[in-house]
């Protein structure tokens, strides 16, 4: 998958310029099928965010670890 900029230009190359896919494929060096993915498809492709899913997020170990370490410092500093 191409970074947002990439698709950007892809579709401002193909709408404003009126550059073939071929063409648009070899100044920009990428695939003739990434291209036309890309400069005719009507929605662009959405950022995703991956959600942290590891034991520390999102259960009750993270907290108690976290009240844990937060002791630990304060018992430091005094």
């Amino acid at each position: 998958m191409l970074a947002m900029p990439e698709v950007h230009c892809i579709k401002f190359i193909r709408n404003h310029k009126s550059y073939s896919i071929n063409r648009i494929a070899k100044d920009l060096k990428v695939n003739w099928r990434t291209a036309k993915k890309y400069a005719d498809e009507a929605q662009l492709p959405e950022e995703s965010t991956k959600s942290k899913k590891r034991m520390m997020y999102g259960s009750k170990w993270g907290e108690m670890v976290l009240d844990w370490l937060q002791k630990m410092l304060s018992s430091r500093k005094s």
